[in-house]
């Protein structure tokens, strides 16, 4: 009998299992298998899947707003504006408004 591709016998299988799951890519239907697998002890793999269901989400969730909010921010940061430097366009063009009236 070969073990299904989602299981955690070996770091790289687990790694892929948890990315499964954070995916949400029919994560019931592993938890399924393993509370059948485990049979009496099953009461305590569903908790570990939903926590890390729900915490792997938040995470994805908190990482795409910080990019969406990172992208909103506008402007370069390579184009840092001098506190100190004088305003000159902006008295130069009120002065021109002033005094064409």
């Amino acid at each position: 009998m070969t073990s299904p591709r989602e299981n955690f016998d070996s770091i790289g299988d687990a790694l892929s299992t948890v990315f499964i799951l954070i995916l949400g890519e029919d994560w019931p239907g592993v938890m399924y298998n393993y509370v059948r697998a485990y049979g009496d002890r099953g009461e305590y793999i569903i908790p570990y899947f939903i926590v890390t269901f729900s915490l792997g989400n938040l995470m994805l969730l908190s990482v795409f707003a910080a990019m969406l909010l990172q992208n909103f921010e506008g402007g370069d940061d390579d184009e840092e504006e001098d506190p100190n430097a004088p305003i000159e366009q902006i008295s130069y063009v009120v002065s021109d408004d002033m005094t064409s009236t």
